[in-house]
């Protein structure tokens, strides 16, 4: 009782510490998109993602999770998508992965190792494209409080950017699960995408991308999808 009284402080020091609407600075270098959709042509036509001038058509998704009572539990996440832009596509995005524990006793003793990994196939692409995201440590105490920590990179169309936990906008804690990412290169953020949107879906996201002219905007629209598509095990847990 007395750890998670301890807990319960630091939580609510956090939701002290940080304004309910402290935006992420790279929102103010960035381009500003709220998702849209478009409803398939027929009941059994799937629904378009809208982002600016990209658009995401989800094909199968599935999330999955096991457990033996008392000792461990795993959930995993699968989707295949196709993402297209003006200069880049039609291609496949088909990316799965998961994350456990292991309990013994009521008593969780370690996490595994969150592992979620993309491929891709299809004009501009690339022939080393890939994507993977793991884990991240905290740093603190606060920061891992606030939400849960990862960190990827994508290979996209010749181009590779880093992807890291962040909050980007709106609420300092996100309950388990993820705020949001911020998009780098080379050390310079150069996007980002607010996850918590609506807070009932990631499809009230709202993505903060390179400008029109930047060669890094196609992969950073990806990654955004990407991003927004996966069913992130984390707040299972």
């Amino acid at each position: 009782m007395k750890s998670v009284a301890i807990a319960l402080s630091l939580a609510v020091g956090l939701a002290l510490a940080v304004p309910a609407h402290a935006d992420a600075p790279i929102t103010k270098t960035t381009e500003k998109v709220k998702l849209g959709m478009k409803k398939g042509a027929g009941l059994l036509k799937p629904v378009t993602v809208v982002l600016a001038e990209y658009e995401g058509v989800a094909g199968w998704a599935m999330t999955s999770s096991s457990s033996v009572t008392g000792f461990s539990e795993k959930a995993k996440s699968k989707i295949k998508f196709k993402f297209s832009g003006p200069n880049v596509g039609p291609v496949e995005a088909a990316c799965g992965g998961g994350q456990g524990k292991r309990k013994i006793l009521g008593i969780t003793y370690k996490t595994e190792k969150l592992q979620y990994v993309c491929t891709f196939s299809g004009p501009g692409a690339g022939a080393d494209a890939d994507f993977t995201l793991v884990l991240a440590k905290a740093g603190s105490i606060l920061k891992a409080l606030q939400q849960p920590q990862r960190t990827g990179e994508l290979r996209f169309g010749g181009v590779t950017l880093q992807a890291r936990t962040e909050q980007v906008g709106g609420a300092p804690i996100g309950g388990g699960k993820v705020l949001g990412y911020v998009y780098s290169q080379d050390g310079v953020d150069i996007g980002a995408v607010n996850l918590m949107g609506d807070g009932m879906s990631n499809y009230g996201s709202t993505v903060y991308l390179p400008p029109t002219a930047s060669k890094m905007r196609d992969a950073a629209a990806m990654l955004s999808f990407i991003l927004i598509y996966f069913d992130d095990p984390g707040h299972q847990f």
